[in-house]
């Protein structure tokens, strides 16, 4: 789906889906349009090679999708690509969409595969003032849609910020493995923001130099405005990569100390049973040499015989005992 945004004569804001008007504001060097594209078909890529004539290079990168923020000067325009992301706090999904850009004299062509929440910010807001956004140059535009890209990156933090203390108390009051795998997600989402954020930043510091002709001196400090907020965003990531670090030592603490506990009580117990068995053996002995019967055994005529094997077998268990304590084995 292909839609163009420009300014008519009255300075009133003109939508269209024609790609046959393209021309006639391309030709229009005082007019500035913005033309955004939501998945890329047969006939929007037709349009970007004949229409605007973009390099195929540039082209086949729209249409593959799966680049990492760049930018690249073609002389008569720059072509960037951006990451919009999406992050579902109670699932810890993350999903990034790239967005592909292209900046001439008097044109913006914004190009997604799916809805994207900032560009779609951005167009209401043109559409409430479509003189701030298209009255001016296209970098200006440019940098309002760079602007709401990065802000899109705050609140996903927050979640991120929220789930790391959920996992905190889920690790001290009952680490399982369910909170191991939230764990080793959070840790891959940390990763992937950051990877996609350090080439934005380095990618906005770029156009904030002056080097482009077509960011005029006027916007630069609009883009060193969007550097400092990338540049904030990125050293949350940074700190959100140590903090997940910490949180799956913190993991492992518990569970080693879990474990240490089990054995030391795993130890204790059979260290009372081993005492246990040792107590009873040699009276297991002395009841098996009692019970085998031999008709020359004196003790089976005694009156006081058996009394005297139930005193002797008291007897040395109470030695056993004073003699385990006395070793200090319990």
């Amino acid at each position: 789906m292909l839609q163009i945004f420009s300014l008519d004569k009255d300075g009133k804001l003109k939508r269209s889906e024609n790609p046959a008007d393209i021309p006639a504001l391309l030709a229009d060097t005082k007019s500035v349009f913005w033309v955004d594209i939501e998945d890329l078909t047969q006939r929007e890529i037709d349009v970007l090679t004949n229409v605007f004539q973009f390099h195929p290079l540039a082209i086949d990168d729209c249409v593959k999708s799966n680049s990492y923020p760049k930018i690249d000067d073609f002389e008569k325009y720059l072509f960037l690509i951006f990451h919009a992301v999406n992050f579902s706090g109670p699932t810890n999904e993350f999903t990034s969409i790239e967005v592909d850009i292209f900046l001439g004299p008097n044109y913006l062509v914004t190009i997604h595969q799916g809805p994207v929440r900032s560009i779609d910010i951005q167009r209401e807001k043109c559409e409430r003032n479509p003189a701030l956004y298209l009255g001016k140059n296209p970098d200006f535009l440019l940098h309002a849609v760079l602007s709401q890209l990065a802000d899109n990156y705050i609140p996903i933090l927050a979640d991120i910020d929220d789930n790391m203390e959920e996992l905190e108390d889920l690790i001290l009051l009952e680490p399982s493995k369910e909170v191991m795998h939230q764990i080793f997600k959070m840790r891959k989402v940390v990763l992937q923001i950051r990877r996609l954020l350090g080439p934005q930043r380095d990618t906005i510091y770029q156009l904030s130099r002056g080097t482009y002709p077509e960011i005029s001196k006027k916007s630069l400090i609009y883009y060193r405005d969007i550097y400092d907020h990338m540049f904030r965003v990125h050293e949350m990531a940074e700190m959100y990569r140590d903090l997940v670090a910490g949180i799956l030592d913190l993991y492992v603490s518990v569970i080693t100390h879990q474990q240490s506990e089990q054995s030391h009580q795993t130890n204790r117990v059979m260290k009372t049973l081993t005492i246990m068995a040792t107590i009873f053996l040699p009276l297991t002995v002395i009841t098996g040499v009692y019970g085998m019967n031999f008709h020359f055994m004196p003790e089976l005529h005694w009156k006081f015989g058996y009394l005297w094997v139930l005193g002797l077998m008291v007897a040395v268990a109470g030695f056993l005992v004073g003699f385990f304590k006395y070793k200090r084995w319990i």
